[in-house]
């Protein structure tokens, strides 16, 4: 294990019928993959992990892996080119909601 944490940048709110991409900052060698994991922040049940293998310090959450209305934690892992995994990084809060549509008569 590496003891080096990545640092998740703010989320803000966003809708879970689109994709949305998060990203973060890390400090050690290359990374080549990175382990994501959500969890309902009331019940800190998983309902999301996946490993997305990528260079680049971002991980795609796909539409409709979670669900409007919710409050949830994330945190990141990143393994790098000799296969070594980080620590978790230091969770981080965002919520999901229904992104509001706007009409005028």
């Amino acid at each position: 294990m590496i003891h080096i944490k990545p640092i998740l940048y703010n989320i803000n709110a966003f809708d879970s019928n689109e994709d949305k991409t998060i990203t973060f900052m890390w400090t050690g060698n290359q990374a080549f993959k990175n382990i994501c994991t959500i969890r309902n922040n009331a019940t800190n049940a998983i309902v999301y992990q996946k490993t997305q293998d990528t260079i680049q310090l971002k991980h795609d959450i796909p539409a409709g892996s979670l669900s409007n209305g919710v409050l949830y934690n994330i945190t990141i892992k990143v393994i790098d080119k000799d296969n070594n995994v980080s620590e978790e990084s230091t969770p981080l809060l965002f919520y999901c909601y229904t992104t509001p549509i706007f009409k005028i008569d």
